[in-house]
């Protein structure tokens, strides 16, 4: 079994209870997970809100809080696919869409490179594309569906 002393709480620990890190020589954090866990809410929670705004979409979507809000308001405070002017969702904050197959979110790549952002979805609206994949094809056949069933439904009626 190996093992690792981490850094924060000096106790020698299962190499399973620490994550990953390339960066480093061994190849994982030098804070535990319960001490990285620890240290990440204690540093959310010392942040203010708007600090932590900036910094989401600074590293996350090469952003700035200004380029965030005239992107907004070149949509017109509305949602870029269904016009609602409410966000939604469990935070109330619009979706930063972008073309995925651009810079895919996955693995330890969670940065977007700003150049592919497309607009700004209502919750809704981002979940939707996002089940469908993005796929335009999967997206119109849906929508064909969609069209269909309604106009059948008026024939019945």
């Amino acid at each position: 079994m190996a093992s690792k002393k981490c850094s924060k709480c000096q106790e020698t620990k299962d190499v399973s209870e620490f994550a990953k890190n390339s960066a480093t020589r061994d190849g994982l954090k030098s804070l535990c997970r319960a001490c990285s866990n620890a240290y990440s809410r204690d540093w959310f929670s010392s942040q203010t809100p708007e600090r932590r705004r900036t910094k989401l979409l600074r590293n996350g979507y090469g952003l700035t809080v200004d380029e965030f809000d005239a992107l907004l308001s070149a949509q017109g405070g509305q949602c870029a696919v269904c016009g609602t002017s409410e966000p939604g969702g469990q935070f109330g904050t619009w979706h930063i869409d972008h073309d995925h197959s651009c810079c895919p979110k996955t693995g330890a790549n969670r940065k977007s490179c700003g150049n592919c952002i497309r607009g700004l979805l209502c919750q809704k609206c981002n979940v939707g594309l996002g089940q469908f994949d993005d796929d335009p094809d999967r997206l119109l056949a849906a929508a064909t569906y969609v069209l269909k069933t309604q106009n059948l439904l008026v024939n019945h009626d």
